[in-house]
């Protein structure tokens, strides 16, 4: 009996120990995002103020709330994602696309609330700050932002449902939010905008938008016709003929529509074929573009090479569980150092070809998702299979997209600025410096046994350094270490600094930038949230 009460009492102290620990993580969380939006360039509207407070609030009410629709081991997010494009937004500044966007995260977090407890009291505070947001739109544009919100709170119950476990509440308003911009602006260009008709990259930033909706479309229509399980890696799927002609139809078919789409939709934009724009822009503008091409293609196929060759020795060699996960942790950084090797000397050199670069590269990987999703493409499920976590184990694999749009959205968003020739590249170099670098030297010192011995060393003292060889230290409520976070800020500092000594960024003001790298250090560490997504938006606001 005395035993019984022991395991007893070490349970609930267990417990209440994770849950105080939650606790204290969601309180650090708002407080880091409150602290953004103090230090943003601009002040924020008070209706972004107001979702923020919405948000936490739903945070905290529905913490014990867990859904079979969201993503596993993952908080709902509402307190970062809810926040973070109206505050990129304002930071720009974009005034009527802020209280558009904070109108539409106050209607998110009211569809999260009814979805996961329609009695939530952060329901009807939700409504007001979704009014609020409506009344500090412009007047010309209150229809504009009602459909708007429409296409968002649709396009989340959409990605919600029928993806489950793969989004987080958060997460799925965030996704949202983001295909309606990139549709609305394709539609405004096709239909009523003209300002966009001699720009490149929007010409191929909207054809890329409608080609991979015509995918998403075209593998809808496969599974009807053809029903297969959507998470192909929950079993092996036999090889057949019958199979093999599948994936050469399917293949095919997606090839044709994104070829058929891209080329008639800059035809339609430019007065130009889209293919050979594309050789053009390649081949004809510049030596150093075709150079910069060639190189990018030999960067991608060498480095995919030896990163499939290395973990494959790795994964054939004996190891324990535990080994295998910190493995695979490292392994899935060796794609964030190639990112930054294949697009930092586009962005120095060619910006405007990276760009149309980065909608293919964005493109080629919504179709190999789709194409893997409806069965088309079962030979990369192996080479994939090793580098999936338990963020991955949803309906549908997103980490190659997450990646690449990460270090994208920032280039992305500068050139839409200033008319896409980048004026400050420090911003936009936000998604490298972030994913890139300091999300990789974080895994990296994390995980390093010098490096936590020593940070274990200075914070407990030398006598008691020597009891355990592995660091105890972490962040309260996450897996995240310090030493960790004190790789990520290191390492972005030392790369930025490289960069402005090569000037190939403006003079940097110092002490503005490292309490900024610092802050998105910790909301690294802290946020449960895709990180590949949030953080390159959290730190290119801070950076404008």
């Amino acid at each position: 009996l005395p035993a019984c009460i022991r395991e007893v009492k070490v349970g609930i102290r267990g417990r209440v120990t994770a849950a105080v620990e939650m606790a204290v993580a969601a309180a650090v969380e708002a407080a880091i995002v409150a602290l953004w939006l103090l230090l943003l360039p601009r002040t924020a509207q008070w209706s972004t103020v107001l979702v923020f407070v919405v948000a936490s609030l739903s945070d905290f009410a529905l913490s014990k709330i867990q859904s079979q629709h969201s993503r596993r081991g993952a908080s709902h997010g509402l307190t970062l994602c809810a926040v973070l494009l109206p505050g990129v937004a304002a930071a720009w500044p974009a005034s009527h696309v802020e209280a558009e966007l904070s109108f539409s995260s106050a209607v998110g977090i009211f569809v999260a609330n009814f979805v996961l407890q329609p009695s939530s009291p952060t329901s009807k505070l939700s409504l007001v700050a979704a009014v609020y947001a409506l009344i500090a739109c412009p007047p010309c544009d209150l229809i504009s932002a009602l459909y708007f919100n429409l296409g968002v709170a649709i396009l989340q119950i959409i990605l919600w449902k029928s993806l489950p476990g793969t989004f987080s509440a958060g997460e799925a308003l965030l996704c949202a939010q983001g295909c309606a911009l990139i549709l609305r602006r394709a539609i405004q260009a096709a239909l009523w905008d003209k300002s966009d008709k001699s720009d490149i990259v929007a010409a191929f930033g909207n054809a890329g938008a409608v080609a991979a909706l015509a995918l998403v479309i075209l593998g809808v229509g496969w599974t009807r016709l053809w029903p297969i399980s959507v998470n192909s890696f929950s079993k092996e799927k036999p090889s057949s003929r019958s199979q093999i002609l599948r994936a050469v139809a399917f293949n095919g078919a997606a090839l044709l529509t994104v070829f058929l789409v891209v080329d008639l939709w800059v035809l339609h934009a430019l007065g130009e074929h889209g293919s050979l724009l594309m050789l053009r822009l390649i081949l004809a503008e510049e030596r150093a573009h075709a150079s910069l091409f060639i190189f990018m293609l030999i960067a991608v196929l060498s480095g995919v090479a030896v990163i499939a060759a290395c973990t494959a020795v790795e994964w054939a060699t004996p190891a324990s569980a535990q080994r295998r996960v910190v493995a695979q942790i490292v392994q899935r950084k060796y794609f964030h150092v190639l990112a930054v090797v294949l697009f930092l000397p586009g962005l120095v050199v060619a910006p405007v070809l990276l760009q149309v670069a980065l909608i293919g590269a964005f493109g080629l990987g919504v179709m190999v998702e789709t194409a893997r999703a409806v069965g088309a493409l079962d030979a990369v499920e192996p080479f994939l299979r090793r580098f999936l976590d338990e963020r991955d184990r949803g309906a549908v694999v997103f980490t190659h997209i997450y990646l690449l749009l990460g270090c994208a959205l920032p280039i992305w968003l500068e050139g839409l600025r200033h008319g896409y020739v980048i004026k400050v590249p420090l911003a936009a170099l936000a998604g490298l410096l972030s994913v890139g670098i300091g999300d990789a030297a974080a895994t990296v010192a994390g995980r390093s046994q010098l490096v936590s011995r020593r940070v274990f060393t200075l914070a407990r003292g030398r006598s008691n350094s020597s009891s355990s060889s592995q660091p105890t230290l972490r962040w309260p409520g996450t897996t995240k270490t310090p030493q960790g976070t004190l790789g990520f800020v290191l390492s972005v500092v030392a790369v930025v600094w490289c960069l402005a000594h090569m000037q190939v960024v403006d003079p940097v003001n110092w002490t503005a930038l490292i309490p900024r790298v610092c802050l998105a250090a910790i909301i690294e560490a802290y946020t449960q949230q895709i990180d590949n997504i949030c953080i390159p938006l959290f730190l290119y606001a801070l950076m404008l």
